[in-house]
């Protein structure tokens, strides 16, 4: 990130970086300013290849928990995967830091549902799993998975 950054382009032009699959994405008017000007990352020299996203497979690893949850508001549930208080959860949502299904949500009050994709800045990616169990109280058991 630091390198691609040093080249004095913007963070929102730079899409996912994939270690694992040692690719990153970014809009395409840049492909061939990126391609010529990174030629190396830290002491090491690269190469760069322009790969189409069609022909990457990509396996996705997932750590599996659940919670203990009253309802799927994304307040709630946003202070539960980060395990801080809902105070600072709505704090994250008014600062811009959460997304959902990719897009960034500024209400708290929005329902979540299962298999919704929830990003958050200096957290991570989690999807809901399963939201349809209750436990004995009638609390929600939420089931989620954070990508690896």
């Amino acid at each position: 990130m630091g390198s691609l950054l040093s080249l004095n382009i913007k963070r929102d032009v730079i899409g996912d970086i994939l270690v694992e699959e040692s690719c990153f994405f970014v809009i395409s008017e840049l492909k061939d300013f990126i391609k010529n000007e990174l030629t190396k990352i830290g002491n090491h020299t690269i190469t760069l290849t322009e790969i189409e996203p069609s022909n990457l497979s990509r396996t996705i690893k997932l750590d599996e928990q659940q919670s203990f949850i009253d309802s799927l508001r994304l307040d709630l549930v946003v202070s539960k995967l980060t395990r801080k208080s809902r105070s600072e959860a709505n704090l994250m949502i008014d600062n811009d830091f959460i997304k959902v299904n990719h897009l960034v949500v500024n209400k708290a009050t929005k329902t979540l549902k299962e298999n919704d994709v929830v990003s958050i800045r200096k957290y991570g990616r989690f999807v809901l799993l399963d939201t349809s169990k209750k436990s004995k109280k009638d609390k929600i058991i939420l089931k989620y998975g954070k990508f690896v």
